[in-house]
């Protein structure tokens, strides 16, 4: 029995060390108390050659054990984050049903004034990416430059043709001093229509005679639009992993991508 008890209590020591906090595998309950962070101290860069920066954190709420992490950086067993750059940092903290919180908390150099804003337009295309990054500086010294890897840097402000995602973009002036910024490009409807790129495919490849088409006792109707909108997501899935159904051929890419872009529109009857 005591032998029992060990091998369970090590298997449960093994899922929170490492799986779980690497995979996220429960999904955060939404009766669970939910963990909330709360700002111990932070301390300001020092100087321009000097990422010396801190942020302390605890956690208010949630359920233990937590997990820490910093700009989607790895997961820490603490709230204490340091040798930071200035600019704006992204704390989150993650409990043990997956329940998760976040706060953007900003550092300054002490012997420096830059700051930094961006203006971002959407990603909108469905066959290719057209989101932007513009960014504007205050109270640094000429000559500009930016940089969304933090190495390769160019003197144009503006960075285009951004999938959607979250960028960190450094700003560096002439001292030379950097500043932080995190930047999100969101993603745009796309404009994909159900009626002449979606529906022509599901009418060819899916809602056939003795599959969805409403014969042969299935009840997956597919010729009717709201069927087809509730389980947009699955296609889109199925879809997106190149599996057949019921012996039809592959589709082609480009009717994956129609597919793929009219879901994540939202499905809309267009």
């Amino acid at each position: 029995m005591r032998r029992g008890l060990i091998l369970c209590g090590c298997i449960f020591m093994l899922i929170l060390s490492c799986d779980w906090f690497d995979k996220k595998k429960f999904v955060c309950d939404p009766l669970s108390p939910k963990p909330s962070l709360k700002l111990l101290s932070s301390t300001n860069v020092s100087s321009c050659q000097s990422p010396d920066g801190s942020i302390t954190v605890d956690v208010v709420g949630g359920t233990p054990p937590y997990r820490f992490n910093i700009n989607d950086g790895a997961y820490q067993s603490n709230g204490n984050f340091t040798k930071l750059p200035a600019g704006q940092h992204l704390v989150s903290v993650l409990d043990i049903y997956g329940c998760e919180s976040f706060q953007e908390l900003k550092l300054d150099v002490s012997a420096s004034l830059l700051t930094a804003t961006a203006t971002t337009t959407p990603d909108n295309q469905c066959f290719a990416d057209n989101g932007t990054i513009k960014i504007s500086t205050r109270n640094g010294k000429p000559p500009y430059s930016f940089s969304l890897d933090g190495v390769n840097f160019q003197e144009d402000s503006t960075f285009y043709l951004l999938p959607k995602d979250f960028y960190p973009v450094v700003v560096r002036d002439g001292t030379p001093c950097r500043y932080l910024l995190r930047v999100r490009v969101e993603r745009g409807s796309t404009g994909v229509s159900y009626a002449n790129n979606v529906g022509p495919i599901i009418s060819a490849n899916c809602a056939t005679s003795g599959c969805h088409n409403g014969d042969a006792g299935f009840t997956l109707n597919f010729t009717v639009f709201d069927n087809v909108r509730v389980f947009a997501p699955r296609i889109k899935g199925l879809v997106s992993q190149k599996i057949s159904h019921r012996g039809q051929p592959p589709l082609l890419q480009q009717e994956i991508d129609f597919i793929s872009c009219w879901a994540d529109d939202g499905a809309p009857n267009n």
